[in-house]
């Protein structure tokens, strides 16, 4: 016969008769009663699930909750017990272990140490001496010959320099203080923010230094940036006899100013009468006080020292003319000075030399700007 697995219960079995099965069942009914009975009497002695309890109920809860801390209560680190000093520490001082076992603040050298660390081992230590490397060979102490290019220095001490400027022979720079050489003009030029000023060893600049060789005229243009001039003439007739003049131009030597612009008066000449204004109405200067040059055995010819002032400027143009020459047709020297204007106001920008004759000679032209 065949039990049931937990509680031993008798199960029925196929090989008895009915009747016999009947009085079995019976016995196993008993025993399920039974056992129903007996868990109803033990859960009835439990308490409801979700039931609830006040402390007091709960022997030794209040004790225990006495003996324990508020929540939200807070401590310093000088409140462990292996804490010393920390609330009187400096800023960025750190807790050290000292040799009693007492966490006690420091300084971070101090807990440290004299010590060694590779370079790559400091974070960010390699690019930050790289940094510093090439900001130095821009900036640190130079010795020696040193080529410093698109370098700026501020506030250099500079011992017995050699300095080769940027150069150009025409230097178009406008930044402020940006310093280039004129090879053209010999000149140092230095942009002022929207323009340049030059700077000469001279305030004379060299403009022409011509060699004539037998012609009858010598000119130069592109004048405008020069207020004075000077003109050093010392030409000898190829041909013939012939008088020496000046003439000046606006338009850049298109055309010369006619009469009725120039004025002449003679200061003094030797052997010759000193003359008075001539007539307004001269197309030029005629430089040699109304003498011709001379051709033959005492052939000088003619020399001139010629200064021009306002030359540029739009209003009277003057100067004074020394000069000396060999009369025509006799031996005489004659030497005077000419003082000369230009009643024209055009600022002027081209001058002129001419003759009656062909020249052969020198002519030195200098100018001041401004």
């Amino acid at each position: 016969m065949a039990n049931t697995a937990h509680l031993n219960l008798p199960k029925p079995d196929p090989a008895h008769d009915v009747d016999e099965e009947f009085i079995q069942l019976q016995s196993t009914l008993d025993l399920l009663d039974l056992i129903i009975w007996t868990l109803q009497g033990v859960v009835a002695g439990k308490a409801t699930n979700g039931h609830e309890h006040v402390i007091d109920d709960i022997q030794g809860l209040v004790t225990a909750l006495a003996a324990k801390m508020n929540a939200d209560k807070t401590f310093s680190l000088d409140d462990l017990d292996d804490v010393s000093g920390a609330a009187g520490a400096a800023a960025n001082y750190i807790l050290v272990k000292n040799a009693l076992g007492q966490w006690v603040p420091s300084s971070a050298i101090a807990a440290l140490g004299i010590h060694e660390h590779a370079i790559g081992e400091i974070l960010g230590l390699s690019s930050a001496l790289s940094s510093i490397t090439t900001a130095l060979a821009a900036t640190a102490t130079k010795t020696g010959v040193e080529t410093l290019t698109n370098k700026t220095l501020t506030a250099p001490t500079i011992n017995n320099p050699t300095l080769i400027l940027k150069q150009s022979s025409s230097p178009s720079q406008t930044a402020e203080g940006a310093v280039e050489w004129d090879t053209d003009d010999d000149a140092i030029i230095v942009g002022t923010g929207a323009a340049r000023k030059i700077f000469r060893s001279n305030a004379w600049e060299t403009i022409d230094d011509a060699v004539i060789a037998s012609s009858s005229s010598w000119l130069k243009t592109d004048l405008s940036a020069f207020i004075r001039l000077r003109i050093d003439v010392d030409i000898v007739p190829t041909t013939a006899a012939g008088a020496v003049y000046m003439q000046f131009s606006a338009d850049n030597g298109a055309t010369w100013l006619a009469a009725p612009n120039y004025f002449t008066q003679t200061v003094q000449a030797s052997a010759a009468a000193a003359g008075g204004f001539s007539s307004n109405g001269g197309d030029y200067v005629e430089l040699g006080a109304g003498q011709s040059l001379r051709v033959g055995p005492l052939s000088g010819g003619f020399k001139s020292f010629i200064s021009v002032e306002s030359f540029n400027k739009a209003r009277w143009t003057g100067g004074l003319s020394n000069w000396g020459l060999q009369r025509s047709g006799d031996n005489v020297v004659l030497v005077g000075s000419l003082f000369y204007g230009c009643t024209s106001t055009l600022a002027m920008n081209a001058v002129r030399i001419i003759s009656g004759t062909a020249f052969t000679g020198t002519i030195l032209l200098e100018g001041v700007r401004g």
